[in-house]
């Protein structure tokens, strides 16, 4: 098994749904500017060397949503504990496999286990974890 690791500072958006008009569907603005962070962020880190990996990909989110304005007492509690704000696991997770399709691996059908785990934290980021076979590193 190998993984590779990427840990991508600032807000967290989730992928937002379409917007249709008369004239066709438009992915939101906000959706499609932390998609080319998250995939700028990548090819800073790893270059082109990835895109190509074949077979099956584990994608593992670990989203830390910032801490609200809490008494330190309460904030030292609920640090690294499951978080139940917006955006939903499933549009993290969705919004960071399109962000990484054909940068990350050729198509994000490959991505046959996906799981987001959402919790507080001081900060706010995202760790994307890859985890695959098969590939070499050269």
């Amino acid at each position: 098994m190998k993984y590779l690791e990427l840990k991508v500072p600032g807000k967290i958006q989730g992928k937002q749904r379409a917007r249709v008009t008369r004239w066709g569907a438009h992915t939101p603005k906000q959706t499609v500017l932390y998609e080319n962070y998250v995939r700028s962020l990548f090819l800073e880190k790893f270059g082109t060397k990835y895109a190509s990996l074949e077979g099956p990909v584990t994608l593992v989110v670990d989203a830390f949503f910032q801490m609200p304005k809490w008494s330190a007492k309460k904030k030292d509690r609920m640090r690294n504990t499951p978080c139940l704000k917006t955006p939903d696991g499933d549009n993290v997770l969705k919004s960071i496999s399109d962000a990484l399709n054909k940068i990350a691996y050729a198509d994000d059908k490959q991505a046959y286990d996906m799981r987001c785990i959402k919790q507080w934290a001081d900060e706010e980021y995202v760790v994307i974890r890859l985890i695959y076979e098969g590939v070499s590193d050269d």
